[in-house]
């Protein structure tokens, strides 16, 4: 047996490694998935990560809704709370909330109306109704409050991905939509060569911003979209999305930015982007612009105020001065539903704040340029490790062997994760050492089954049934040209017998 094993348990393990070494070099998609789950685990395995103090969320909640009225309310409102936030001290407030559509302006044209179709009006009449035709344009509140506001205002917007969208939009009106957001490209685009410029990102169809008049009364914008893997989750942030030859950052960066008073850049080689700056602050991320959204803990893991509480003046000053605020909603029914890998249930504005606190704490996950290497190297170590002791030893010790490796990938793993923020593959290696594991074991399980049939079939008829099961226990003992053993021999006589 132990030679059959040694010449072939590289018959036995090298194909597995190869074939390991290929899915992982193509992607297999149930694989990859699978590695998206285990990066799920770690998360839930890692303990809650402290957040910093500098990002509260401003929540549109279910106490907002029974005060305030239902969804969605007049943009007077709107500027009301941008106001009592800017009076607060707050440094940044940024709107997980589009503004796409004019507010309902039936009154204003109505004060229209009455001032065309009145030509007799004396100068104070006419001053009462530039009054209230100012009171009553909700879209100009909201803008005039933007703009008088002491802290930094970043709206939010997002792009159209589906080219049916262009069979109901004309070229004029791309145009408005793509002036309104040119102050959410990067300020500078760094490539390395001429051939850097060439690179594909993410290309998007067409932006759908905010209305002009609360476009241009906002200095900052980003989109907030997110797009979620295969199983719906959202892991990734995509820090550059591409529309018409220009590069947008998204609202959690523009709003990281207002906060550090750095400007954003964006470096880009050959292979990709390399990263991206805030002032002096590098996040890293893979070839596609995309970074691994570093969770901090479950729903709730941020201070939430409802927005009817700071409308109402209920709120301490020291809980939103410099602080940088998010405005969403949580309601059930009106909030941006996320899956993430902390649940099914995840309001999309925790998503933003996640990647602002984790930006600000410079508390990145990602893949080191040399990730790929180490994995292709702990495919071929662990089934090159097993390929080798598993036909050596015993089943006990072969079972502890395949434990040690299966589980101490992953404990490595999982520290690296937890106190570097490293990201390595687990299936491809791991799912490497189960294959070669259970081939080994059941070849030998074959070999020995095998073997012991030929004994019995072979010894039964001649041998004892007690010397046979011996030698079926143990069929090294069969060996050509018997045993040498020291033993001794005893002679005695038997009274009465001859």
């Amino acid at each position: 047996m132990k030679k059959l094993t040694r010449s072939h348990f590289i018959f036995l393990s090298v194909p597995i490694i190869l074939m390991g070494l290929f899915a992982y070099s193509i992607g297999v998609p149930f694989l990859d998935l699978m590695e998206l789950k285990t990066i799920d685990a770690r998360f839930e395995s890692r303990k809650k990560i402290e957040t910093r103090s500098d990002v509260v969320l401003a929540v549109i909640d279910e106490k907002s809704i029974a005060k305030e009225g239902k969804w969605m309310w007049p943009r007077s409102k709107m500027a009301d709370l941008v106001t009592r936030l800017s009076h607060a001290g707050a440094k940044v407030i940024a709107f997980d909330i589009g503004f796409l559509e004019p507010d309902d302006k039936r009154i204003v044209e109505v004060i229209n109306n009455i001032q065309s179709t009145l030509h007799s009006l004396n100068s104070e009449e006419i001053q009462f109704l530039h009054h209230l035709k100012n009171t009553t344009d909700n879209d100009k509140a909201l803008a005039d409050s933007i703009k008088n506001s002491s802290a930094k205002i970043v709206l939010g917007y997002f792009f159209q991905n589906d080219i049916k969208a262009l069979e109901h939009t004309d070229s004029k009106d791309i145009q408005i939509h793509q002036k309104n957001i040119l102050n959410s490209r990067y300020q500078f685009e760094r490539y390395s060569s001429q051939e850097a410029k060439n690179i594909e990102l993410l290309e998007q169809v067409i932006p759908q911003s905010n209305i002009k008049e609360i476009s241009d009364a906002a200095s900052l914008s980003g989109y907030f979209n997110f797009f979620p893997d295969e199983d719906g989750a959202v892991r990734w942030l995509h820090t550059v999305l591409k529309f018409k030859e220009t590069l947008y950052a998204p609202l959690s960066l523009v709003t990281v930015s207002a906060f550090l008073d750095g400007p954003l850049s964006i470096n880009i080689d050959e292979y990709g982007v390399q990263n991206i700056q805030v002032g002096n602050l590098s996040i890293p991320t893979d070839e596609e612009g995309r970074v691994l959204i570093n969770y901090r803990g479950e729903e709730k893991s941020f201070p939430h105020i409802s927005v009817t509480d700071i409308l109402r003046g209920d709120v301490p000053q020291n809980k939103l001065k410099n602080k940088i605020v998010i405005i969403g909603a949580t309601a059930i029914g009106i909030y941006d539903l996320r899956v993430t890998p902390f649940g099914s249930v995840f309001p999309g504005i925790e998503i933003h704040a996640n990647i602002v606190d984790s930006i600000l704490a410079e508390d990145f996950l990602h893949k080191p340029k040399w990730s790929a290497i180490f994995d292709v190297l702990a495919i071929l170590l662990a089934g090159i490790f097993l390929g080798i002791v598993l036909p050596r030893v015993e089943v006990i010790p072969g079972v502890l062997a395949g434990i040690l490796v299966f589980m101490g990938y992953i404990l490595f793993c999982q520290f690296l994760f937890t106190t570097h923020g490293i990201v390595l593959n687990l299936v491809y290696p791991l799912s490497v050492t189960m294959l070669i594991y259970v081939s080994i074991t059941a070849f030998r399980y074959f070999m020995e089954t095998k073997k012991k049939r030929f004994i019995k079939n072979a010894f039964s008829t001649y041998l004892a049934p007690t010397v046979v099961n011996q030698l079926l226990e143990s069929p090294g003992n069969l060996e050509l040209g018997g045993e040498e053993r020291d033993i001794t021999a005893f002679f005695s006589d038997v009274q009465g017998f001859t």
